[in-house]
């Protein structure tokens, strides 16, 4: 988690990354998707949204009996609503935020994150949803937008987080995970009319 000089990360957010990493390499079955757009009741256009993925996608996955496992690419994504307890989701961006509203730095870390996006394997999908973050961090936006963005970032810039960046293919699952739930956010704010801004 991401750490200032003389903070130590909240507890509950920290709890809230690894509920995102654990069972990593557990497989998740169809069984488990059906059962929970069934509890909460929303449509698979809905998750989709919700999770940034094509609803195509998750119709697909629907077609096949409960059993059969979600694909390993998928996961991550699935993860988010599959393993992770609301309140821990709500911690985490609440973490983020107030880390976000308190550093006022944005030059440095618009260099810092460059520097970050040389790393090559930073591609694809990763790197486009970093860039959108990047954008609603460093444009005008709501105050509460631009703060979950900007501790996104910072979350992301810190090589020595819940997984350390230098552990080679892996390092970066944790923060995969952090930017792939704020860009869920962005998607569900997109709609919403800003209330304040800061430019």
């Amino acid at each position: 988690m991401t750490t200032f000089p003389g903070q130590a990360p909240s507890l509950s957010a920290a709890a809230g990354a690894a509920h995102v990493l654990t069972l990593q390499t557990r497989a998740l079955s169809v069984g488990q998707l059906r059962g929970y757009l069934a509890s909460s009741k929303q449509s698979p256009e809905q998750l989709a949204d919700k999770l940034q993925i094509s609803n195509m996608t998750i119709r697909r996955l629907l077609q096949k009996p409960d059993a059969s496992e979600i694909p390993a690419k998928y996961c991550l994504h699935f993860q988010q609503v599959l393993t992770l307890p609301q309140g821990d989701f709500s911690d985490l961006l609440d973490d983020l935020a107030v880390k976000g509203s308190t550093y006022e730095n944005l030059e440095t870390l618009k260099g810092e994150l460059e520097e970050k996006l040389k790393d090559q394997r930073i591609t694809g999908e990763f790197r486009s949803k970093i860039k959108l973050v990047a954008r609603s961090a460093f444009s005008s936006g709501t105050l509460k937008t631009k703060a979950l963005c900007v501790g996104a970032l910072l979350y992301l810039i810190n090589p020595f987080d819940l997984i350390p960046d230098a552990l080679g293919p892996i390092g970066y699952l944790d923060d995969f995970a952090v930017i792939t739930m704020v860009c869920g956010v962005l998607a569900r704010n997109k709609k919403q009319r800003p209330e304040v801004t800061r430019h």
